[in-house]
């Protein structure tokens, strides 16, 4: 039955949504906004699953809660290193990751776990 109340709310794209799809069998929702990612979405409780970023340089980047995983230019790690953030545990505050974190954190081999989970 359509009630058209909200049972769950996707938040995360810094602009405007533009689209918003579910995957065939309904277990994930795709949304793509004018900030440049893709993100997908765990359709029964709203946790995401990755962000699917297009710079404006050309470069790409996919990021986990676990992991993240880069093309490999100079450009896009520069924009990741200033832009990624971890939050310190006792005070919710952000910080910028440190050149150990940003090394531990590049694990392709998870984001590609990640990945194959929506198959």
């Amino acid at each position: 039955m359509v009630t058209g109340r909200e049972i769950r709310r996707f938040e995360g794209h810094r602009f405007w949504v533009i689209s918003a799809r579910f995957s065939p069998d309904g277990r994930w929702v795709f949304t793509a906004s004018w900030d440049g990612t893709v993100r997908i979405w765990n359709a029964e409780n709203g946790t995401p699953v990755c962000v699917l970023y297009h710079l404006i340089h050309g470069g790409r980047a996919v990021i986990t809660p676990k992991a993240f995983s880069y093309d490999g230019s100079s450009e896009t790690r520069e924009i990741l290193m200033a832009s990624l953030r971890l939050e310190e545990a006792p005070t919710g505050k952000e910080r910028p990751l440190t050149e150990k974190e940003f090394q531990r954190f590049h694990r392709p081999d998870l984001v590609e776990q990640a990945l194959e989970a929506l198959k």
